[in-house]
């Protein structure tokens, strides 16, 4: 069974999900109480202003678009909710849906209830552009951008409502006053435009920059918002300004109407992501058909990248000898930081690392998508992991021979110099010493002494010759077996030294690869971990030979640091096995040696 599980993604609030019962009642209580309140609002402004338009004889189309508008909001609102219940985005497209009737309470004559409908008349304006600023995540992202926020409602609640309390003494509805007060020369509809427009293109801004730095998968997913929102603010900042300067009547009616248009459109721009998202569903299908051809790691990555359309994605394959993930060519694949601006999908079965895809992150909202196509390419996926870690094996087996060739040629170079500046020093001195006692023939006191030096030099060249023929391969394991060899170098340690191995014999290979690791460990346990004992225990399954190594010692071994255990990694990893490395500083060093020994 496959598993997909999403890391380094931003915004977790955007993402879908399934709602809770809380929730579940939340959605139904709005998508009834929201157009339950918007068709008694429609019927209420129909009936009042004797089918017109707020009582400017507007024509029925501009009546039927102003009042589809709330509901276009309500209806993608709710689904959007639904959808993504932990975001933002559909609670506000349902109060935007749902306050844009809120101006017809000024119809039913109420103080009261006109008074409310006075003062939200321009808030749906303002929740969109609270809407614009949150998507796609679900929430604001930045400080700056929260109190702008707060600032947009709280200077239009505070302009339009002291502008109710000037122009209520103007009309019989609302508060009391005298009839007479000259309402024209008020500058506050003039100060609520400007409030508007100010918002309008602040909020357009923060929007613009977005768009320029998002990347081409996100802006193809999110690009329909964006635009309509860029077209709803200029629509909404050309007739605020229309206002302002007083032009002609002709030229603000179809500034509004424009308007109107926007926004009756904006909602489903919203929905349009979701709509992508299945539409790109029909490209699995086309996946699944190309998956018959493809042969190799690299031709499945294109295809994953041109389902997913993100041109940028990374398909790694996790290998279990690098404990990571190598691409294509068995090349290392990072998993970026979470502010790296990355997502990281990870695919995993029964628990199991099998491959990983880095993307972009508006991939993130799209995991039907993801899944789908993941699901489609899983056979692809398997047979494409063992070609790379075939090639990562390869790979590394070449760099394991390279560093093999020159370490041979740097141990000869060292017997030499040890041939050199050693034994045949010592050879040089035993002729010289033999010339020595032959010329002192005959002066009898002289012989004896010459001879006993002569003696001793022999016995250190044998010596010298014996380590130097042992430090090359030793004799007794060849003889007798890597057991025996490795008891007889353990009675040569400083340090106890417990061993435990099956007395069985292995291919020469295994075991000298065995022996020089164990002699290298022993070796390094003793001179740079100081440790005070050493435990050397081996076992053998039908087909492998596993040996630990284990000291008690300073611990802190690094491969990556030195040559010595490079060397022995790749002495195993030359014969088809591994060597793994566990030494945390202060707990001691362990190495464990898996070799074939079919």
């Amino acid at each position: 069974m496959y598993r997909l599980r999403h890391v380094s993604t931003p915004a977790p609030e955007g993402r879908p999900g399934r709602p809770s019962r809380r929730q579940i009642l939340a959605i139904v209580l709005a998508g009834v109480a929201g157009p339950v309140f918007a068709a008694v609002m429609i019927d209420a402004a129909w009936n009042a202003d004797g089918h017109s338009l707020a009582g400017s004889q507007h024509s029925a189309f501009a009546f039927v678009v102003a009042a589809t508008i709330g509901i276009s909001f309500l209806a993608a609102g709710l689904a959007a909710w639904w959808q993504r219940p932990d975001s933002q985005v559909g609670r506000l497209m349902v109060a935007a849906g749902t306050l844009w009737y809120a101006s017809d309470l000024q119809s039913t004559g109420i103080p009261v209830l006109y008074a409310i409908g006075y003062w939200l008349t321009y808030l749906p304006p303002v929740i969109v552009g609270h809407l614009a600023l949150v998507y796609p995540e679900g929430r604001l992202r930045r400080r700056l951008e929260r109190r702008g926020v707060v600032a947009s409602y709280a200077c239009y609640l505070t302009l339009q409502g002291v502008r109710y309390l000037h122009e209520g003494l103007c009309y019989q509805i609302g508060l009391p006053g005298p009839r007479d007060y000259l309402c024209g020369t008020s500058i506050l509809p003039s100060l609520v435009s400007a409030d508007a427009i100010f918002f309008d293109t602040l909020f357009l801004v923060w929007v613009v920059q977005r768009w320029r730095a998002a990347s081409p998968p996100a802006r193809r997913v999110h690009g329909p918002v964006w635009l309509g929102f860029s077209f709803l603010s200029a629509a909404l900042a050309g007739s605020a300004l229309a206002y302002v300067v007083h032009l002609p009547d002709v030229v603000q009616l179809m500034l509004v109407l424009g308007y109107g248009l926007c926004m009756l459109v904006l909602p489903f721009a919203f929905l349009s992501g979701q709509l992508r998202v299945r539409l790109a569903r029909l490209r699995v299908s086309d996946l699944v058909l190309a998956l018959e051809d493809t042969t190799g790691p690299a031709r499945l990555r294109e295809l994953l990248a041109r389902a997913l359309e993100d041109p940028t994605l990374v398909l790694g394959y996790w290998s279990e000898a690098t404990a990571g993930y190598v691409d294509a060519d068995g090349r290392p694949v990072g998993i970026p930081e979470p502010d790296a601006g990355r997502a990281v999908t990870l695919v995993e079965r029964r628990d199991h690392h099998l491959a990983v895809l880095v993307h972009d992150p508006s991939l993130a909202e799209q995991q039907p998508l993801v899944q789908a196509a993941v699901a489609a390419a899983r056979l692809a996926i398997e047979n494409a992991r063992l070609q790379a870690l075939l090639n990562s094996r390869v790979e590394e087996l070449e760099a394991s021979r390279a560093r093999l060739a020159e370490a041979a040629m740097n141990e000869r170079r060292t017997i030499e110099r040890d041939l050199h500046d050693g034994l045949q020093h010592r050879l040089l001195r035993l002729s010289w010493l033999a010339d020595r006692a032959g010329a002192g023939g005959d002066a009898g006191g002289g012989v004896r002494p010459a001879l006993a030096e002569l003696a001793d030099e022999a016995r250190d060249a044998y010596a010298e010759l014996r380590e130097l023929a042992r430090g090359i391969h030793p004799a007794i394991l060849t003889e007798r077996g890597l057991a025996a060899a490795v008891e007889e170098l353990a009675l040569r340690a400083r340090v106890p030294v417990l061993v435990d191995l099956p007395h069985e014999r292995w291919s020469r290979p295994v075991e000298a690869a065995a022996f020089f690791t164990i002699s290298e460990a022993l070796t390094n346990a003793v001179k740079y971990a100081r440790a005070e004992q050493v435990t050397i225990r081996g076992r053998r399954t039908p087909v492998r030979l596993t040996i630990e190594i284990a000291d008690d010692g300073a611990g802190g071994a690094d491969p990556r640091l030195g040559t010595g255990l490079r060397g022995l990694r790749d002495r195993a990893a030359a014969l088809g096995g591994t060597l793994t490395v566990d030494s945390t500083a202060g707990r001691g060093t362990r190495l464990l040696l898996d070799l074939p020994c079919e």
